[in-house]
C-alpha cells in the first residue's frame, strides 16, 4: 500500500457526464469549467514548490493547474469530463458541490443529461383468440 499523498496533498480529480450532441456544447462547457474552479483548489493556494513537485509527480510540461473540460466523442452522445485540482481530504464532498452546481445551472440553461436507458411507455394491445369447437381444433 502506497499513501500517494503524504509528501504532497493535491490529486487530480474528474467528474465525467455526457451530454446530447443536439446540446449547446459551449454553454455545457462554461457550466462545468465555473463550477469546477468555483469548488476545487485555487492557483494562488499552490506554492511554487507544489507546483514544480505537480509538474515532476505527474509528467507536466508546464504547471498549467487551472479547471479545464475535455470531450469525447461516442456512439450517442458527447461524454465531458472536467478535470481539477482537489486536497488529498473531502473530495466527495468537493465533487458533490460540482455536481449539484452543474445540475442546477444545466436545469436553468435547458441542458438535458444524456442517458442510455430506455423506457418503455406502452405496449400494443394483445389479441388472443380461441378456435372454433369442430373446425379442427381438438374436442
Amino acid at each position: 500500500m502506497y499513501n500517494y499523498t503524504r509528501d504532497f496533498p493535491f490529486l487530480w480529480e474528474e467528474l465525467t457526464l455526457a451530454i446530447p450532441y443536439s446540446a449547446d456544447r459551449e454553454r455545457a462547457e462554461s457550466i462545468l469549467c465555473g463550477a469546477a474552479g468555483r469548488h476545487s483548489v485555487v492557483y494562488e493556494e499552490l506554492s511554487q514548490e507544489a507546483l514544480r513537485e505537480m509538474q515532476r509527480r505527474y509528467f507536466m510540461e508546464s504547471a498549467d493547474v487551472r479547471p479545464r473540460v475535455y470531450l469525447r466523442i461516442t456512439g450517442n452522445q458527447l461524454e465531458m469530463t472536467a478535470r481539477f485540482i482537489a486536497r488529498e481530504h473531502g473530495v466527495r464532498e468537493q465533487k458533490d458541490a460540482i455536481s449539484r452546481e452543474i445540475l442546477r445551472d444545466f436545469d436553468a440553461a435547458g441542458i438535458p443529461i444524456a442517458s442510455t436507458a430506455l423506457e418503455i411507455t406502452g405496449l400494443p394491445a394483445v389479441r388472443i383468440e380461441a378456435a372454433e369447437a369442430g373446425a379442427g381444433a381438438p374436442s
